[in-house]
């Protein structure tokens, strides 16, 4: 494991631990795929749900019920983000982060595809199975290696065999929820000198300067 690993998650509690202190859970909603916080000031926040099951730490914390977290403070669960250990409480903090964000505007508009510009000399690392872009991906002739943690869905690879793979690539698209298990550190510090790297997902916490020392 990176030293670094856990540093990102530290830094966006940093950013946001203030204005948590202020705001309170509303509601809060959690499905297989998704899981949202609403906050007293009706900012709504996403994050994806965890593939890993139900730890018994989660369920006798978390999950159910969810009726027993509206009227917490959000400092209370946006604190789970320095927790680590845990990608359910994770996600809700990563949730309830994100609707403390707030975005409000956004520079980019579009297809990220489009943006990205693949042609037949790029070597794009996708880190958790993005299905929609995987056939457009490939019509560009653009090399693909997708990399994931369930088998059926890409290649699980060993940490050196990854690192490698990271490290040659030109164009790496990792999935947010990278967030939720503490991987995000060790695989930006993997990549070796890519034209473009993106955060992909609607874990995505939308805060520039967390990213700034990137």
């Amino acid at each position: 494991m990176n030293n670094s690993a856990g540093t990102l998650a530290g830094r966006l509690y940093d950013f946001l631990r203030e204005e948590a202190a202020a705001r309170r859970i509303a509601a809060v909603g959690i499905g297989a795929i998704y899981m949202a916080v609403r906050l007293d000031n009706g900012a709504l926040g996403l994050a994806a749900a965890p593939v890993t099951p139900w730890s018994p730490v989660a369920q006798a914390a978390v999950f159910p019920p969810e009726e027993s977290l509206p009227g917490r403070p959000a400092a209370a669960l946006l604190a789970w983000l320095t927790e680590g250990g845990d990608p359910w409480r994770t996600a809700l903090a990563l949730a309830t982060a994100n609707a403390l964000i707030r975005q409000e505007r956004s520079d980019f508009d579009g297809d990220p595809l489009d943006h990205f510009q693949l042609t037949a000399a790029d070597r794009v690392v996708m880190v958790g199975r993005f299905t929609p872009l995987l056939t457009r991906i490939e019509a560009t002739g653009a090399a693909l290696t997708v990399l994931e943690k369930d088998p059926a869905k890409g290649m699980v690879l060993t940490p050196g065999d990854r690192r490698g793979r990271l490290q040659d690539c030109t164009l790496a698209i990792i999935t947010a929820t990278a967030l939720l298990y503490g991987d995000l550190e060790d695989i930006l510090a993997d990549l070796g000198a890519p034209r473009l790297v993106s955060l992909l997902g609607p874990s995505t916490p939308m805060l520039p300067p967390l990213f700034a020392p990137r």
